[in-house]
């Protein structure tokens, strides 16, 4: 008798699927045939090229945002660069300007010794354009870092402007030097080597936060190529994005 109920009850579910897949699978089709009315209905009355236009118009204005990204970021770096190349000249104008035999008396093919003028000139000359240079950079950087050795190297400068002025250099109200050379040729050679010759003196005080900004640009350049990265052993790292930070505490 079991048995008998047994195969009633698979009986009945049998039919019971049958019949439900049957009307699964009808409903199925009117299902995508009232889907295809729906979208002839739309294609018809102008729907779709609506929602393209918009779709489109969204990919362009996402696609111009991303540009404008990507450009301003390279603006940034190239301004770090900028201050790379900018400090490191001024580093070997004074480096120029800290050699002792520059304040060297020279013989001349008559035998008379003097100075040679020409030579300091020079090296003046290529000081002046390379702190110009250099104010012009580091006030184009994103950089508290930066800004702060550009603020102290400018302060230090005005703070000799007495002996700058006696060596035919003056400060202007953009903090950028000019160079008289007629005063120059006349200067105390002296008052050239108190300003840029041994430990403590301007020269060496405006090198060595040249050097700083140097390698503040560097390590900044550096953060934005590599923001954040995987480690050899898969670990991720944010050391680049912390350093950007104890730049800025620079």
């Amino acid at each position: 008798m079991s048995s008998i109920f047994s195969i009633n009850g698979a009986g009945s579910m049998f039919f019971a699927d049958s019949s439900n897949s049957t009307q699964n699978s009808a409903s199925s089709i009117f299902g995508n045939t009232s889907s295809l009315l729906g979208d002839y209905a739309m294609i018809k009355s102008g729907g779709y090229k609506k929602l393209l236009t918009a779709y489109y118009a969204s990919q362009k204005t996402d696609s111009t945002a991303s540009g404008s990204s990507t450009s301003s970021a390279s603006d940034s770096k190239s301004a770090l660069l900028e201050v790379k190349t900018k400090s490191t000249k001024l580093k070997k104008s004074l480096s120029k300007l800290s050699d002792s035999s520059l304040y060297e008396k020279k013989t001349d093919k008559d035998g008379n010794k003097d100075y040679d003028r020409d030579a300091i000139t020079s090296a003046v000359k290529g000081f002046v354009e390379a702190y110009n240079n250099y104010v012009d950079s580091s006030s184009k950087v994103d950089s508290t870092g930066i800004l702060r050795r550009s603020v102290s190297m400018v302060n230090n400068t005005s703070a000799n402007s007495v002996l700058l002025s006696k060596s035919g250099i003056s400060i202007g109200k953009d903090n950028k030097l000019t160079l008289d050379e007629d005063t120059l040729k006349k200067t105390d050679v002296n008052v050239l080597k108190t300003l840029f010759s041994g430990v403590g003196s301007l020269g060496d005080t405006i090198s060595s936060k040249a050097g700083e900004s140097f390698g503040l640009a560097n390590s900044a350049a550096f953060t934005m190529g590599h923001a954040a990265t995987y480690t050899y052993s898969g670990a991720y790292s944010t050391f680049a994005n912390s350093n950007n930070w104890f730049n800025g505490l620079m």
